[in-house]
């Protein structure tokens, strides 16, 4: 379906509530080369910030990356932050969420980031991003004749932590508490928080949810999504996605959520 149809079915849509959930990182903002790099822009800034400010619209961040960075992003008390793939969660008005799992292993991935920095020196270009319970190398800026031995190293790394879950992805490696959960999981904590205020009805028929991603990891979300007859967008390739809809960039996505703002502001006026 097109952005325009899909803007149609917004229109047409005749619940009260949205709740309007985003992937970071090849969502919001296109990928960089390091975590620094890729800033969140100024106006989408803006837009997120007047789409949370409007009455009954909840906008939520939910991310690989820590609440704390995303919190840098906004520094806003009205959007809801889902770091750490989920793993927490901080909610206005609510008492915040740490998966037990991974307070529990927060130690473990500490000792897992000093193991990779004594085994691989600066001069290797590796990037480790420290999520505070969880940790991503990526390994993309590596020349070409060292990635074998980084490969070796990090190889050896997970062996000596078989307690903790390690995902081999296109570029990066995690390591991660062993514990079942994923950003479908999250949406679902969120959801089930947020029916306890719909008191008049059950959050399928008085809240549109949506849900916007870039990768594999955003599949269980868009599942979700979906089982809630909800609106799930993929940002670039649909190749084998669950998605509902696909933009081609981040851009597409940006000027998507800027016709959120309006639409919203439309229908609330009138």
């Amino acid at each position: 379906m097109s952005r325009q149809e899909l803007i149609t079915r917004l229109k047409e849509d005749s619940k009260q509530h949205w709740f309007l959930v985003f992937d970071r990182d090849g969502t919001l903002v296109p990928h960089a080369a390091s975590a620094q790099d890729a800033i969140l822009d100024l106006g989408l800034h803006d837009i997120l910030i007047n789409l949370a400010g409007i009455d009954r619209t909840l906008v939520a961040i939910l991310s690989a990356r820590s609440c704390q960075a995303l919190q840098s992003d906004f520094q806003n008390e009205t959007i809801i932050f889902a770091g750490n793939y989920g793993m927490e969660i901080l909610m206005p008005d609510k008492k915040p969420f740490l998966h037990p799992v991974a307070h529990a292993n927060q130690l473990r991935i500490r000792e897992v980031k000093e193991t990779l920095e004594n085994l691989l020196p600066k001069e290797l270009n590796v990037v480790i991003d420290d999520h505070g319970y969880s940790l991503c190398l990526h390994w993309h800026l590596v020349e070409q004749e060292s990635q074998a031995y980084v490969h070796k190293k990090i190889s050896e790394a997970q062996g000596k932590f078989p307690d903790l879950f390690f995902r081999k992805l296109a570029s990066s490696y995690e390591f991660l508490p062993a514990v079942e959960w994923d950003k479908g999981k999250a949406l679902e904590k969120m959801v089930l928080t947020i029916d306890q205020d719909l008191t008049d009805q059950e959050f399928s028929k008085n809240c549109l949810l949506l849900y916007m991603g870039d990768s594999q990891a955003d599949e269980p979300a868009f599942d979700v999504a979906n089982q809630y007859k909800g609106i799930s967008i993929k940002i670039g390739s649909d190749r084998e996605s669950q998605a509902q809809y696909v933009f081609d960039n981040t851009n597409q996505a940006r000027d998507f959520i800027e016709q959120l703002l309006v639409l919203r502001r439309g229908q609330l006026t009138h």
